[in-house]
């Protein structure tokens, strides 16, 4: 039977996008040999609404009257080891620390993650979220996010239900897990489909499953598939479940013209969609060399947008790529052109 649990920290319809970043690479601190500090830095495009930092914490025993100093950007957000859940079991305690950091993180930046831990014993975090909403006009999305520790040793299996609202809608599940062997394999299922299998990796993965269609019942399956290989420790842990659904069609950018000609690259871009899509990205390379980019700060829905640049009669063909951020991902547009005869 699994161990652990999923704390449920969000469940509502915001007005934005989703961003989400994981760092997986494992910072030790205190006890014999390992530094004291560290940090890691998150880059942040837009200010965010509403923002959370999640630390996945593990250590031989539980941590007493120790030094555990978190901050960003200088901000102290705790002083001691006091996780919102711990579990302790036989092969070591797993400990997760939630912050909500909306009231830090209202503009796009950098951002220093610092940690100081001062412990006769090392402690490990293991990984590190940030989960936030970025403001945006008319894009509407329905979000659930989970964070904690559950623990699925071979032939167990966690079901997880997520309830969300009656609309439809098409969405993205991301699931962060600690693989403890390369030999571990656990199969994904959303809503009774099995969508991913995970293996050969060891430590922490980010599971992305896009275009999923999510209704008012949702369920996340995540099996660890029984096996006679020997490795330890035994259990797939999971750290974090986001699931969300976008309730309109978002922004979407369609090239309606592209031309090489007398020296000059001519584009014409139209948002389709019915969100502002910002910070259109046109990139323009031959043989491996960029010869431009330029930066479409927003265009409306309907919007449409001429532009023209100018390149070398030597540099043939081009390619153009056009970069913007969808509802679900970033997504690219790439065109191919050659000169008009």
């Amino acid at each position: 039977m699994p161990r652990g649990s999923l704390v449920e920290y969000l469940n509502d319809e915001v007005q934005g996008l989703i961003q989400y970043t994981t760092i997986s690479n494992p910072l030790t601190l205190g006890g014999y040999g390992n530094p004291r500090s560290g940090y890691t830095v998150f880059s942040v495009d837009h200010g965010l609404s509403k923002a959370f930092l999640v630390l996945s914490i593990s250590c031989k025993s539980a941590p007493r009257n120790i030094l555990w100093k978190v901050m960003l950007n200088g901000v102290t957000l705790v002083r001691e080891f006091k996780p919102q859940l711990l579990e302790e079991w036989e092969e070591g305690v797993y400990a997760v620390q939630v912050f909500d950091v909306s009231q830090l993180m209202s503009e796009a930046g950098r951002y220093t993650l610092s940690i100081k831990c001062d412990s006769s014993e090392a402690v490990t975090v293991e990984a590190m979220t940030l989960f936030g909403i970025a403001p945006l006009e008319n894009a509407k999305t329905e979000v659930v996010f989970k964070a904690g520790q559950v623990g699925l040793k071979p032939s167990e299996r966690a079901d997880i239900d997520v309830p969300m609202g009656d609309r439809d809608g098409v969405g993205k599940t991301l699931i962060t897990l600690s693989m403890p062997s390369r030999k571990a394999v656990v199969d994904v299922m959303i809503n009774g489909k099995q969508v991913e299998t995970v293996d050969g990796i060891i430590g922490v993965e980010e599971v992305s499953i896009k275009n999923v269609h999510l209704g008012s019942k949702n369920s996340v399956t995540l099996l660890h598939r029984d096996t006679s290989l020997a490795y330890y420790p035994r259990d797939v842990r999971i750290h974090n479940l986001l699931m969300y659904k976008v309730l309109v069609e978002g922004p979407k950018v369609d090239v309606v013209d592209a031309s090489l000609g007398n020296d000059k690259v001519s584009m014409k871009l139209r948002n389709t969609g019915d969100v502002v899509a910002k910070n259109i990205v046109i990139a323009c390379l031959s043989a491996g060399e960029i010869l431009f980019r330029d930066v479409i700060n927003a265009l409306r829905p309907g919007e449409e947008v001429v532009r023209e640049y100018a390149v070398s009669a030597k540099q043939r063909p081009v390619i153009v790529r056009v970069i913007y951020t969808g509802l679900l991902d970033q997504e690219v547009i790439t065109v191919k052109l050659v000169e008009e005869t």
